[in-house]
């Protein structure tokens, strides 16, 4: 049976000893407990875009799925999966169906893509490829430990004002490749909204060179750390040093402990820049994605859950979904608040 959170399950998920984490580094940037999640997520609509699924069998909590759905975003995220690290393949088939159950009400509420960041070659990318989820691109997330440093910002790099903004979405469309774009699902209006949405700390540089903005760098942190990423014109990577260690110095001043940077695919470059100024590689994963508009089965008005049914000739290579987990009494037909 597949039914939303309940406070009674936010113990049964403390004992899950099994977790695969899909949205690194923010996850750690924002902290994450898989427990307070699900509380918040068992709050209705008080939670602020958290949600869970789990699966039980036969009143016992196999599995659960943490995602986040903002409420004016058009992306769904996969947060977590979490289980019991001795019922693997128990928990691999509930994991599945958990996932098939969120793209599919994703699909009905009109958001355009659930996104995921599994570890590459990871049972659970592939369990994710299954069902028809798609690469993005390949990313490694380097770490480094922030030590007491000197802030300085190099007399080249000004703080990102309202007016650059338009700027450093031209350098972001010039530089990243259409399918991470596409993926990411940015466009000038919400690269805007999305700055002035944010609820993390944050702080961001552009690098101009002729009038033009070719390096923007973006620095979020939380409570014990914080993340960096870049986008830059590769003629002007020679600059990226002096904002990185300008960076490392505001998080040094914000007292967090480690800072992450993601670095994809086309950016071999800014790896080993990073790995010179003493970050070290923490972890690989791939940016998956699933565009709701291949499930074009799924009907605008979804019915309640005890009727719902995995509507036929998708073409993502999901299952159907038996009676059995669809059917829960009591519950009200919109008991995702999206």
């Amino acid at each position: 049976m597949i039914r939303p959170f309940r406070l009674t399950d936010i113990l049964a998920t403390k004992r899950q000893q099994q977790i695969a984490l899909l949205d690194l580094p923010d996850s750690i940037v924002r902290g994450f407990a898989p427990a307070h999640f699900a509380a918040r997520s068992a709050l209705g609509p008080a939670r602020l875009g958290a949600n869970g699924l789990v699966y039980t069998n036969r009143m016992r909590l196999i599995a659960g799925c943490l995602y986040d759905s903002p409420r004016r975003g058009e992306d769904v995220r996969l947060i977590a999966l979490t289980g019991y690290s001795h019922e693997d393949a128990e928990a691999l088939a509930a994991w599945e169906r958990l996932v098939e159950r969120t793209c599919l009400r994703a699909a009905g509420y009109g958001r355009l893509r659930v996104v995921a960041r599994p570890e590459e070659g990871s049972t659970c990318a592939g369990m994710l490829h299954k069902l028809g989820f798609t690469i993005a691109t390949r990313e490694r997330i380097l770490a480094r430990t922030v030590s007491a440093e000197p802030q300085y910002r190099p007399a080249s790099f000004e703080l990102l004002r309202s007016n650059d903004v338009w700027d450093a979405w031209k350098l972001y469309s010039r530089t990243e490749p259409l399918s991470v774009q596409r993926a990411e699902g940015l466009s000038p209006a919400s690269w805007w909204r999305g700055r002035r949405l944010r609820r993390r700390p944050f702080q961001e540089w552009i690098l101009r060179n002729n009038g033009n903005a070719v390096v923007h760098l973006e620095l979020h942190y939380g409570r014990h750390n914080a993340a960096l990423r870049f986008h830059y014109e590769p003629e002007h990577r020679g600059s990226l040093s002096d904002g990185t260690e300008h960076a490392i110095g505001v998080a040094a001043r914000a007292k967090v402990n480690t800072v992450y940077c993601v670095v994809r695919d086309h950016q071999a470059d800014l790896e080993s820049l990073l790995l010179d100024r003493g970050f070290v590689v923490a972890h690989s994963q791939v940016r998956l994605v699933l565009y709701t508009s291949v499930l074009s089965s799924v009907t605008d008005a979804l019915p309640s859950p005890g009727v719902e049914r995995a509507p036929s000739g998708l073409r993502t290579g999901m299952t159907g979904l038996s009676q059995t987990d669809n059917a829960e009494s009591g519950q009200n037909a919109d008991w995702y608040n999206w």
